[in-house]
């Protein structure tokens, strides 16, 4: 079986303020589909204080590709450097996904080093770039990518439609030890976890209006609560952080959610939310919210 190398970079100051890394969502997601075809294996930066060597392991076995990927900001540095040792060590195609390279595609393909943009989601595509790259197909067939050709001209694959999260698998938890990946949050070791992506607002600031193309797209409630059950039981966990752009866009479906976690007792908290959301919360809403254990939203 094929192997393919995903990378989790170092993020930055958020690393600094944490007991311990956040599951590395991008990658594991991007990985939803591709686990089940190809061998893959996640290096960390944040766990690995041999990374590099263990990346140049990795690359005399001549894997199909090596991605990674990258919001804006600090992380970017740390994601070049990935490229660079690949490129220094091996002619295996690099491939970047993320924000960054959705929101600023143009800026990010012309580097030397990055062969490969997938834009948007990378469920999908990331498998399908695969399979080609086994193949020996032409990459231009595979929707949702920024590639360059043998002269070095950049062409953009046909976009491809975002992902229906119901029609997804869970995790491949397997890819990594979820031990290493708990950070306390109130004192409690938490584990991070989407319920929902994307949000139809237009700031500014965000990131969502190019990679989401402001859509909001949801897990099913019975379907999230599931999936968290069964990780409370394997893992005995204390705490959830729902890594959601904006969960509140759908009331009556977080409040099922929120009820539902109530329910297995864990401690929870959110990630994202908009101040629009929460002003349209009543009394009662709110006192809900009170008694279901949550202990932090963050507005912005």
């Amino acid at each position: 079986m094929k192997k393919i190398i995903l990378v989790q970079p170092i993020v930055g100051l958020l690393d600094n303020i944490k007991s311990a890394p956040g599951l590395p969502l991008s990658l594991l997601t991007a990985a939803k589909l591709v686990a089940d075809k190809f061998e893959v294996k996640i290096i960390d930066q944040r766990l690995d204080e041999n990374w590099r060597q263990t990346l140049i392991n990795e690359l005399r076995d001549n894997p199909l590709l090596v991605g990674t990927t990258a919001m804006l900001g600090p992380q970017i540095k740390f994601a070049f450097e990935v490229c660079k040792i690949v490129k220094e060590n091996s002619k295996v195609p690099t491939v970047w996904g993320g924000p960054f390279v959705s929101t600023m595609p143009e800026q990010a393909i012309i580097e030397s080093n990055i062969d490969i943009l997938v834009r948007v989601d990378g469920e999908i595509t990331l498998l399908k770039l695969a399979q080609a790259l086994d193949k020996g197909r032409p990459l231009e067939e595979v929707a949702g990518l920024y590639i360059k050709n043998e002269k070095g001209n950049v062409i953009k694959t046909t976009p491809r439609p975002l992902v229906d999260f119901n029609d997804m698998p869970d995790l491949p938890f397997n890819l990594v030890d979820i031990n290493n990946y708990l950070p306390k949050r109130e004192g409690v070791p938490t584990i991070d976890l989407e319920s929902s992506r994307g949000c139809p607002y237009s700031c500014k600031f965000c990131y969502n209006p190019a990679f989401n193309l402001r859509q909001w797209r949801a897990i099913k409630p019975e379907v999230f609560l599931e999936r968290a059950i069964k990780l409370k039981e394997k893992y005995s966990l204390k705490g959830i952080w729902l890594v959601d752009d904006e969960f509140f866009i759908d009331k009556k479906r977080a409040q099922a959610i929120i009820e539902g976690l109530t329910k297995i007792d864990v401690q929870w908290e959110i990630q994202g939310v908009t101040a629009k959301s929460i002003l349209s919360m009543d009394d009662e809403y709110l006192k809900m919210l009170e008694a279901s254990n949550c202990q932090q939203i963050n507005i912005g």
